[in-house]
């Protein structure tokens, strides 16, 4: 498959959406884009592919690599101080109910570019001493973790236990103040 045929396939898209009754414009869009392309129609749709993936977001392309296999992606050097203002903040959102696991994750393979003095001053900033269990990177961006998630999890237990007596746990139940008289299994 060739770029050319990709064309083909934008401008039969084009005529489906204006078929469709889509806002106007919206197939003029799809035909310009597939004329834009043009300069690139004889090329392989993969080739094509690779030579965008190599783009940034100014349009400037990155030379091709002499490699024949990618290699492994690296984690660039990073900043101590950085992230553990970074963490810091993180740390202190943890009570937030709107802190996601996924935020704390994310960050958290972050920490792996530090060295280890680094994850330590890290961990310091949300007074996290490492002990000397903790010999290995991962081990002390482990412990970063789990001490942010302990604060994440305090904070929603305690919103547990600070619901009055009448409000159910299962919304799905309704509250009758009175222990349940269904007989057992």
């Amino acid at each position: 498959m060739t770029v050319a045929d990709l064309q083909r396939v934008l401008q039969q898209v084009g005529r489906m959406v204006e078929a469709a009754g889509a806002k106007a414009g919206a197939s003029a869009e799809l035909d310009g884009f597939a004329a834009a392309l043009d300069r690139f129609k004889e090329r392989p749709l993969k080739g094509f592919a690779e030579l965008v993936g190599r783009m940034d977001e100014s349009g400037a392309v990155a030379p091709k690599s002499g490699k024949t296999k990618a290699a492994p992606a690296r984690v660039p050097a990073a900043d101590p101080q950085a992230l553990a203002g970074e963490v810091r903040l993180l740390y202190d959102r943890a009570a937030d109910p709107a802190t996601t696991e996924a935020e704390v994750t994310a960050l958290s393979e972050r920490l792996g570019g530090l060295t280890i003095p680094g994850l330590k001053q890290v961990a310091a900033a949300i007074g996290f001493t490492v002990p000397s269990k903790l010999k290995t990177k991962v081990d002390i961006v482990g412990g970063i973790r789990h001490r942010i998630m302990d604060r994440r999890g305090a904070s929603i237990r305690s919103q547990l236990g600070d619901r009055p007596s009448g409000v159910p746990t299962d919304p799905a139940r309704p509250a009758t103040g009175q222990p349940s008289s269904a007989p057992a299994g």
